[in-house]
């Protein structure tokens, strides 16, 4: 499987940059910046697009980013055009805010293109400036305490410049450029594809906007139960993880503090993660010199921001002597120290963010079962310990009794649902194979193979299955 997807993703690799008119994007940038003449870097991947570096002939020897989405397997629907539209004016957006209303460093948009033909380069795309420095995830492993020590006391300043700037809604920044001054406004959350092809969290919430965690979360919950009901027709694990993901829903309320959104929803970053973290002088006295990488971004409740750092949060699946376990514990002693101290020459209180970051495992254990759906089979343990106490995961009585009595009572129906569409699936790969159906297919999908062969399944189970279909 590995190898299939990792053939697929060079194929759109390839794909993209061969629709790209090089020559022509390099044209329309050297008119705009009045430069004579300019030469491309070879071009390389990231999970969503494909980046490659301007090397300007000027005084300065300027440096500009070009970031093309990659094109999709099947070429520009009009859903795909409508999708990447509003993710590419969605981060230049945010870009824009974080860059004329903050003090945190980030790339300035040169020009860009939200069309799939580019305008006639070819492609969207993005021409941005290059942040001088390197990716933290390059030093941050090798680095002494003292430098470990600058780095986060600046991140905690990045946190709460974000977590100050406060919207009426939850979703994603957009921007009007019709008046003199730029003014921004929220909307629904941008959709951020799935490497694997799956549906995603922000598809689920994109219509419109949320005014309260509960009613946010609650709506990636439902929506998360309803994908689960039409997408792997067959699939073994499908009412497991949806037993799972609804074994949270009574929670959310209490999983949330409802009192630190009073003025508003802070602005986060998608992903700050090491690599999207610049940094210079990194071997001396490490200065951040830009956060890149802001697709995804725009509001959420604190409780989802207030979080640890990524690149020293423990990932849920470690177990205790994973050798990087205690260094984050004790960089998240020091975040916490950090926070604490700077928040409290902000505001005259007991530190909300802090306490909010001290208490943060409930709501990231909560978002990623519902954002991470492959992992839920190994985070179940985490769940009942963290709702029903510690050690609950251990006592095969209890999950056996759990188990049996959500599905022989409020999940009876669906349980009979998914166990006879898995009797359905497993007669289906038996007669015709496993060449002609695959457990990620959807049920109109899975229907429509099977009604190609129905004269293989004069009676049993499929036949039965299909004449109940045809009478819905």
């Amino acid at each position: 499987m590995t190898c299939v997807n990792a053939q697929i993703a060079d194929q759109k690799v390839e794909r993209t940059i061969s629709a790209v008119s090089w020559d022509k994007l390099q044209g329309r940038i050297l008119q705009s910046q009045s430069v004579k003449s300019a030469h491309w870097g070879n071009p390389f991947s990231g999970a969503f697009n494909v980046i490659r570096f301007l090397h300007l002939h000027d005084a300065n020897n300027t440096v500009l980013v070009a970031r093309i989405p990659k094109a999709p397997n099947g070429g520009w629907t009009d859903s795909d055009i409508q999708a990447i539209s509003r993710r590419l004016a969605s981060e230049i957006a945010t870009m824009r805010y974080v860059e004329i209303c903050t003090k945190i460093p980030v790339p300035h948009v040169f020009d860009y293109s939200l069309g799939p033909d580019g305008d006639g380069v070819g492609s969207p795309y993005i021409i941005m400036s290059k942040v001088n420095g390197v990716p933290l995830s390059m030093l941050w492993h090798s680095m002494n305490e003292t430098r470990r020590h600058a780095i986060l006391a600046q991140v905690v300043e990045i946190y709460l410049e974000l977590l100050s700037h406060r919207f009426e809604h939850i979703g994603c920044m957009f921007m009007d450029q019709n008046k003199k001054e730029p003014t921004w406004r929220i909307g629904g959350m941008v959709v951020m594809p799935d490497p694997d092809g799956g549906p995603t969290v922000t598809s689920i919430v994109s219509s419109r906007v949320f005014r309260s965690a509960f009613d946010f979360w609650t709506e990636c919950v439902n929506g998360r139960l309803r994908t689960l009901r039409t997408t792997g027709f067959g699939h073994d694990g499908r009412k497991h993880d949806f037993m799972y993901t609804w074994i949270f829903q009574p929670h959310i309320r209490s999983l949330y503090n409802a009192s630190l959104d009073y003025t508003g929803f802070p602005l986060f970053h998608h992903d700050l993660n090491a690599q999207n973290i610049i940094i210079i002088h990194g071997d001396t006295n490490p200065l951040i010199s830009g956060i890149i990488d802001w697709e995804g971004s725009g509001t959420l409740p604190t409780s989802s921001v207030a979080k640890y750092p990524p690149f020293i949060t423990n990932n849920l699946h470690w177990r205790y002597d994973h050798p990087l376990h205690e260094r984050n514990i004790r960089d998240q002693d020091t975040f916490l120290k950090l926070m604490r101290k700077t928040e409290s020459k902000l505001r005259d209180t007991k530190g909300p963010i802090t306490q909010a970051i001290k208490s943060s495992y409930g709501p990231s254990l909560f978002e990623q079962v519902v954002q991470s759906p492959l992992f839920c089979d190994s985070l179940f343990p985490k769940v009942l310990d963290y709702i029903y106490g510690e050690g609950t995961s251990q006592s095969d009585f209890f999950i056996s009794s759990l188990t049996k009595g959500l599905f022989h009572g409020v999940l009876c129906e669906v349980g009979h649902l998914f166990d006879k569409e898995t009797e359905v699936y497993k007669e289906v790969e038996t007669v015709l194979g496993k060449d002609k159906i695959n457990n990620r297919m959807g049920k109109a999908e899975f229907e429509k193979v099977v009604l190609c062969h129905s004269s293989q399944f004069p009676t049993g189970v499929v036949h039965e299955w299909l004449i109940i279909q045809r009478n819905c």
